[in-house]
């Protein structure tokens, strides 16, 4: 028996892997995912789709300071002021 291979709408990929449709549809460019064409409708292969987030780094740091953010926003802030 073959193995079967399950698909998902745009919709329910980015529901299922809590992204947005344009990085979705970026990842399938670049070919890090597949998908298929059913008619109009393109249908992610939720098998290429789960390798590819399984092979995602783990996030071991720490979150960026805000007051960190805050002070580089200023200083770009004040850069373009002076100009």
């Amino acid at each position: 028996m073959s193995e079967q291979s399950f698909t998902l709408s745009i919709e329910r990929a980015c529901e299922r892997y809590d992204i947005g449709r344009t990085q979705l549809y970026r990842l399938l460019n670049d070919g890090a995912i597949t998908a298929v064409k059913f008619g109009r409708r393109t249908l992610i292969n939720v098998a290429s789709a789960d390798a590819f987030f399984a092979a995602l780094p783990s996030y071991d740091g720490e979150l960026p300071s805000l007051d960190a953010a805050q002070a580089a926003r200023r200083r770009t802030q004040e850069t373009g002021a002076a100009q």
